[in-house]
């Protein structure tokens, strides 16, 4: 239907489009929601596949200059020159010191090490929790506090990409639906080598490292080693029923009424733990609504204002990475340039003096110039580079978030003067978490428009603990708190129990 419409109301576009019968993207390994070059090359074979758009096959030579120069996606250009001899040592000592302090400071073991366990507790990374808090969560279930993790999988012995291996297998079966037609095209083309050409070779090695028993499971975004990773929790679920518990990431997760992301995680997941109020992915998934172990370290280390800043966490420049319903679920649209200028010409002098900007938790990356917006044009302070997350806030008396990243959740758990403003027609909120959003919108911490918000902090800026702390928002943030970012002080003592369920 959808390219139905665009035929029909676009009779006079022509795109350019991949030679698909290139190869563009790493054969052996799934690629993550970052790669433009991936959707590139889907979106490529949907528009020949359905011939419903006039295209044509631009010149390879053109998109190669081009990865080279942009780099794909959140890495940066390609254009790097080789490393100098003292950068190689340095890369070769970090490689060695760093599995040796993560395995006796950190409490990160590498994933073949739980075989010789008897753990059945296995948590791939820390799960965004101090380390005293995992210790203390892993006694409560009986269990050594310890993590898990993997490196990529070598390719050294790797069979390659087998173009006529594919052409046997994949017979394709001509079909009214263009869809399905689409579907059978990116298997064939797109298919990683580790689940065809190589799906024995990895099976082998998973299957060296192998419990023999249940596991339950706890996996997240905050963990290393994909490929293998994936295939130990599947071989795992398949062989001794292990439970795999998928653990609510960041902000938008559970939040946004579409998250591809989250569909994938209820199909290859028994149980998924949100922070908010509890939400039906499926037959195969159940959710439970279980207080966040990201949010935890906040619940109870709340932000002092003692500083003057306006701190204001903008996001880089990304283009089209987070789309609504792809692999991520939200949207820094196209107007997010203009929002963010709307809202500084919106504001004065007195305020303008005391904006400090930052981009959300990685403050290094004001220096890579990826930033959307260039604040040398308003003479604005940056944050810091090595400074800290809560130092930040701690110095600022109000933070402004420009788009429902996991940090405007940190700062009202932190209970830390806070306003929101973003495109809500790019973030769309699930029906059911609306009332909570809409609380928000009325006491004036979350905007639809820049120039709401900087009306917002121009009324408050002299003193933001004043309207933070009064009725309204109180409440407000109350049964925000309670039914969107939930958390609680027996956090630890809730998941021990859930989790010993599960065992």
């Amino acid at each position: 239907m959808c390219l139905s419409f665009f035929s029909d109301e676009y009779e006079i576009i022509n795109v350019d489009i991949l030679d698909c019968d290139e190869q563009w993207v790493d054969p052996h390994y799934p690629l993550g929601g970052s790669s433009r070059m991936l959707h590139f090359c889907i979106n490529s074979l949907i528009i020949q596949e359905t011939n419903l758009i006039p295209y044509q096959v631009t010149n390879s030579d053109v998109i190669k200059k081009g990865v080279n120069k942009f780099g794909d996606g959140k890495k940066q250009s390609l254009n790097i020159p080789p490393p100098s001899i003292f950068k190689k040592i340095l890369v070769a000592l970090k490689s060695f010191i760093h599995p040796i302090k993560r395995c006796l400071l950190d409490g990160g073991y590498p994933l073949w090490l739980v075989k010789f366990t008897r753990t059945q507790i296995v948590a791939l990374g820390q799960q965004y929790l101090t380390k005293t808090d995992f210790s203390l969560l892993f006694s409560k279930v009986d269990s050594s506090p310890i993590y898990f993790y993997d490196k990529k999988l070598p390719v050294k012995n790797f069979k390659p990409y087998d173009k006529s291996l594919r052409e046997k297998i994949f017979q394709m079966n001509s079909s009214e639906e263009p869809l399905d037609n689409i579907i059978q095209k990116c298997i064939k083309k797109l298919l990683p080598t580790i689940y065809l050409e190589n799906y024995n070779l990895v099976s082998q090695r998973v299957n060296r490292i192998l419990p023999n028993r249940k596991l339950i499971i706890l996996n997240s975004q905050h963990s290393n080693g994909a490929a293998m990773l994936d295939f130990f929790i599947a071989m795992s679920v398949e062989r001794h029923s292990s439970h795999h518990l998928m653990i609510c990431h960041g902000g938008c997760y559970g939040v946004m009424d579409i998250s591809v992301q989250e569909k994938v995680w209820a199909r290859v997941s028994d149980s998924y733990a949100m922070w908010s109020n509890e939400k039906t992915y499926g037959e195969h998934c159940v959710s439970r609504k279980l207080p966040s172990l990201r949010l935890n370290k906040w619940h109870n280390n709340k932000a002092l204002s003692k500083g003057n800043d306006i701190l204001v966490f903008i996001t880089g420049r990304y283009p089209n990475r987070y789309a609504y319903n792809s692999i991520f679920p939200y949207t820094i649209d196209d107007s997010y340039d203009d929002w963010q200028l709307r809202f500084l010409s919106s504001l004065d002098d007195t305020i303008l003096n005391t904006i400090v900007i930052r981009d959300f938790h990685r403050s290094d990356r004001l220096k890579s110039g990826n930033l959307v917006l260039n604040g040398e044009q308003y003479h604005l302070k940056t944050s810091p580079k090595k400074i800290a997350f809560a130092d930040a806030i701690s110095n600022a008396k109000i933070s402004i978030q420009t788009v429902p990243q996991t940090t405007y959740l940190e700062t009202i758990v932190m209970d830390h003067p806070t306003i929101c403003y973003w495109n809500p027609e790019a973030n769309i909120i699930r029906e059911d978490l609306v009332p909570f959003y809409d609380d928000l919108v009325r006491v004036g911490v979350l905007h639809y428009s820049p120039e709401s918000a900087a009306k917002q902090l121009t009324n408050i800026a002299d003193d933001p603990l004043k309207w933070w702390n009064s009725n309204p928002v109180r409440n407000a943030l109350k049964k925000f708190r309670k039914n969107v970012c939930f958390t609680s002080d027996d956090v630890l003592d809730v998941w021990a129990s859930y989790i010993k369920e599960k065992a």
